[in-house]
């Protein structure tokens, strides 16, 4: 208020000390303290500075005759707390816009962290999905025997980690040994199989930074010896002292490689005359590789050392059963007390208890003298009487007929001879069934009866069915209709979804030459028959199966493949695709 009187007169001395009216001075007011005038204000009032007067309420209390005029002060008073209580009014209201302003960001804040929450654990969940993935194809590989050599690597990792596996062989020699006996192609695929696995398997992240540092160490050797001309070694390390060097850095320890290091590191910054710095920087520039080395060398002990434990166990679990299998028939054995029950003479013994010949002598007049050689044939002279008009037999080729005959003969009554390979094709279809079969997969029986026919070898061998032990493999399809027309309780029927045919050649002539198979039409249009063909002395066999399309692709689980006498086709039917 004193402001404002201050302000008051000031005005009143510029005019000249006169009276002012109270519009002006609210006018005046206005646009010193607030800014506000008639033309320019937030509120759009071209009347801001006239004084507002109620006139209905004044002539309400003049006729209750309570009106009272307001004085100069009183509105002067009046108008400065106006003034003051616009002037709160901005103030709350900057507050509380900057306060409108901190929420915003608080919530943006907040909605960045939670996007980069979400964003991480999408990250994570697709880095586990993709291991999982790899992993899975490397299962898959060694299970199908193709494995690479980055899956038995993995494959030691796991059992590092604790995981068990029905077969618990790893490697026999560190991994990064294998890289350099591999082509540049297979050590380019190894490579990329190394970055894949560094990217997802960020557990044993400093592991695959290893085995990359080997990688490219290997992939720059071979690279370097298919040039035409060797190159001069300008690694600093003389070709003389080259082999002292690996063989001093390959047999230290890890932390012995860190002391190495940092003594190498203080030689290079002291200097000195008597410093070869070349010589040091070379190894120094080396070192990355052999701690790699080292690093490799230790996690394929540990799994080593489990594998060990592994075998050992086996061992003794073998090695029990076969002690209990004993000790049970030890169990069956009846206990003898060592006494001979009497059970009388023997028939036909004599008095004596003796039932063989008895031997008599010759009389003087039976006895006849035997001369030398007096058992064997006479042998006369080719030209002899007796000899001549006889026909002769040549030892050798009596020999051959002798063992034709003998041959023949084992196989008209069941011989050996013509047993073997029987018994190998049993023994082999055993072994397949030895593995099992999965959950959703049974034995394929029964073959398809083909028409007769003669075959070109069928002089030099006699032809007979290969053993086979075929394997099917059905599911349920969840179609749209089976999804609203069953549940997992009331399951929809089976159907067919794959085959897995194992054919059995172990006496192949010409091995060679892989099996083939063909599809050929049957009697039903929903069905189609597959044969196989081999060569001597193996008939072709076939099977009726379901007409559908294949997966020819191997990461659907399809094999085709002949090794050690067995012919294996794997395959599974397309998916149909349900379209409304």
């Amino acid at each position: 208020l004193k402001s404002f009187f201050r302000f008051g007169l000031s005005v009143m001395a510029r005019d000249g000390a006169q009276k002012l009216s109270m519009q002006k001075i609210r006018k005046m007011s206005m646009e010193a303290e607030l800014g506000y005038t008639d033309s320019n204000n937030p509120f759009g009032d071209n009347t801001m500075s006239q004084k507002f007067v109620w006139k209905k309420k004044n002539e309400f209390l003049a006729a209750a005759g309570q009106y009272q005029a307001p004085t100069r002060d009183g509105e002067i008073k009046k108008h400065r707390e106006k003034l003051q209580e616009i002037k709160n009014v901005k103030k709350r209201r900057t507050e509380r816009e900057k306060e409108q302003d901190l929420l915003e960001k608080q919530r943006e804040e907040r909605a960045r962290e939670e996007a980069q929450e979400q964003y991480d654990e999408w990250v994570s969940t697709a880095e586990e999905f993709h291991l999982a993935q790899a992993k899975m194809r490397s299962s898959i590989r060694i299970q199908q025997g193709r494995e690479r050599p980055m899956d038995l690597v993995d494959k030691a990792l796991q059992i590092v980690d604790g995981e068990t596996f029905d077969d618990m062989t790893v490697l026999d020699k560190a991994p990064y040994r294998i890289l350099y006996g591999l082509s540049k192609l297979q050590l380019q695929e190894s490579k990329d199989e190394i970055r894949n696995f560094m990217l997802n398997d960020t557990r044993h992240k400093q592991f695959w930074k290893a085995m990359l540092i080997v990688c490219d160490d290997a992939l720059a050797k071979v690279q370097a010896s298919s040039m035409s001309t060797r190159t001069k070694r300008d690694d600093g390390i003389p070709q003389t002292a080259a082999d002292d060097v690996e063989e001093l850095l390959s047999t230290q320890a890890p932390e012995e490689l860190v002391k190495l290091e940092e003594q190498i590191a203080r030689s290079l910054e002291q200097g000195g005359d008597g410093v070869d710095t070349q010589f040091f920087e070379a190894v120094q520039k080396r070192l990355p590789l052999y701690k790699a080395r080292a690093q490799i060398d230790t996690i394929h002990q540990t799994a080593y050392a489990k594998m060990q434990e592994w075998q050992a166990s086996i061992h003794r679990k073998k090695r029990k059963e076969a002690d209990a299998a004993t000790d049970e028939g030890h169990d069956r054995i009846v206990a003898w007390d060592g006494e001979v029950p009497d059970v009388g003479p023997p028939v036909g013994a004599d008095d004596a208890g003796d039932y063989s010949p008895l031997l008599d002598p010759f009389s003087d007049d039976e006895a006849q003298p035997v001369e030398a050689g007096a058992c064997s044939p006479a042998l006369h002279d080719v030209d002899h009487e007796e000899v001549v008009g006889e026909t002769c037999v040549d030892p050798t080729d009596d020999e051959e007929k002798r063992s034709r005959l003998r041959s023949k003969l084992k196989e008209m009554h069941g011989g050996s001879e013509s047993s073997i390979p029987q018994q190998v094709a049993d023994r082999m279809v055993e072994d397949a069934k030895r593995k099992g079969l999965a959950e959703d997969e049974h034995v394929l029986r029964g073959e398809e009866i083909l028409a007769a026919r003669r075959y070109e070898w069928e002089d030099k061998y006699k032809p007979r069915k290969p053993r086979f032990f075929n394997r099917v493999r059905t599911g349920y399809q969840w179609t749209k209709y089976n999804q609203a027309h069953y549940d997992h309780d009331n399951p929809p029927p089976k159907v067919v979804q794959g085959y897995k045919f194992n054919i059995f050649y172990p006496d192949l002539i010409d091995k060679t030459k892989c099996p083939t198979y063909s599809l050929e039409k049957a009697d039903a249009p929903d069905q189609i028959l597959i044969r196989f063909r081999a060569g001597p002395p193996y008939e072709d066999v076939a099977f009726k199966i379901v007409n559908k399309e294949w997966l020819t692709d191997h990461r659907w689980g399809f094999r085709a493949s002949f090794d050690r006498g067995v012919f294996q086709l794997h395959f599974n039917f397309r998916l149909p695709r349900y379209r409304k």
